[in-house]
């Protein structure tokens, strides 16, 4: 697994990554990367666009020199402003596998603009193993509870679209963040 602190630059022993607030130049890298995992929807360049310029407090992208190798873009529920909700999480596939998706999550958990989370939710289709797994790893680093619940059934799709099950993780401690690698942005 790869080692990374956060602070502005993180370096590892063949890495140095670099994670931050998207901007809305970064919007054209994350859809190219999007559609690269092969495995998520991929939403209109405009969509990532308009997403690094307004959520950039809720999104982050990490960057290995020019490489734009993640992304997260999440947003606070309106009616539950305790709870963010992950809206997708993209690694390059050469990244796959070394914690890069976890990281950029606790990344955003210890932003001041998240201070007031609680809870961590996303919608996840049950044949999307890595995006289970990646909840339930959260959920353990944290010290904290890990639920599942069905929430939208491929029945409300207009289209052929497999369930999606709502992942919650919380509550979240502001002392488990701390714990966790010092991250600043």
């Amino acid at each position: 697994m790869l080692h990374i602190t956060f602070i502005q630059e993180a370096t590892t022993k063949d890495k140095s990554l670099v994670f931050k607030k998207p901007t809305k130049t970064d919007g054209q890298h994350v859809w190219e990367l999007v559609k690269a995992t092969g495995k998520l929807d991929v939403n209109s360049s405009y969509s990532y666009i308009l997403w690094c310029h307004y959520y950039q407090d809720t999104s982050a992208v990490v960057y290995d020199g020019d490489q734009l190798v993640g992304f997260v873009s999440a947003f606070l529920l309106p009616k539950e402003p305790e709870t963010l909700f992950v809206w997708q999480v993209a690694t390059h596939p050469s990244y796959q596998g070394k914690g890069i998706a976890t990281s950029l999550l606790q990344h955003l958990l210890q932003r001041p603009f998240c201070q007031p989370v609680v809870y961590v939710k996303a919608t996840i289709s049950p044949d999307n193993n890595a995006s289970c797994k990646l909840f339930q790893r959260l959920a353990y680093s944290l010290n904290t509870s890990f639920e599942k619940t069905s929430l939208f059934t491929k029945e409300l799709f207009p289209d052929s679209h497999d369930d999606e099950d709502l992942y919650s993780v919380g509550p979240i401690s502001q002392k488990e963040l701390t714990n966790q690698e010092d991250i600043h942005s």
